[in-house]
């Protein structure tokens, strides 16, 4: 299921840059349950720290873009 999560993020997604590499780190884990990628391996995807993972996330929930996922610390 998360191939077309993750053609939805390219598709349609209004985020830029790292942040639409967090994204995609996202729907990439997306299951029936939800997605529950680590703040660390969103990090590692996109190749920054977690700090910036943390405020990249809180760039897309500003946007409005909202995703039943519960990230692990």
């Amino acid at each position: 299921m998360s191939i077309e999560i993750m053609t939805a993020v390219l598709k349609y997604s209004k985020a830029h840059g790292r942040a639409k590499l967090v994204l995609l780190g996202i729907a990439n884990h997306q299951g029936d349950e939800g997605a529950w990628p680590s703040i660390a391996t969103l990090a590692r995807y996109a190749n920054a720290s977690e700090r910036s993972v943390k405020r990249d996330i809180q760039e897309l929930i500003q946007m409005g873009i909202s995703f039943p996922i519960a990230l692990k610390p």
